[in-house]
């Protein structure tokens, strides 16, 4: 695993900080963020919408791999490198 996209929601405050936020970590692994509902999230994992609402955190990493809400925080803070112990 070398990349993680962080689905996020474009219209949340909190969103748009965490994701501005785990932007300017120092990381282990590559972070890309893509909203929620965008082309590229729809592209990216087309079934997201009978896994997830747009409430939910989802992290997807380059091997395939869907990771939801706690787990997906989990996944996302195992990426940077003050967090990974």
């Amino acid at each position: 695993m070398e990349k993680l996209y962080v689905l996020y929601d474009p219209k949340c405050g909190l969103c748009e900080r965490l994701k501005d936020w785990l932007l300017t970590q120092r990381s282990w692994l590559g972070l890309c963020m893509v909203p929620a509902g965008s082309e590229k999230a729809k592209t990216m994992l087309p079934e997201l919408e009978q896994i997830a609402t747009c409430n939910d955190l989802v992290v997807v990493s380059d091997e395939g791999d869907v990771y939801l809400n706690n787990s997906a925080w989990i996944m996302a803070l195992y990426a940077l490198e003050e967090y990974r112990d």
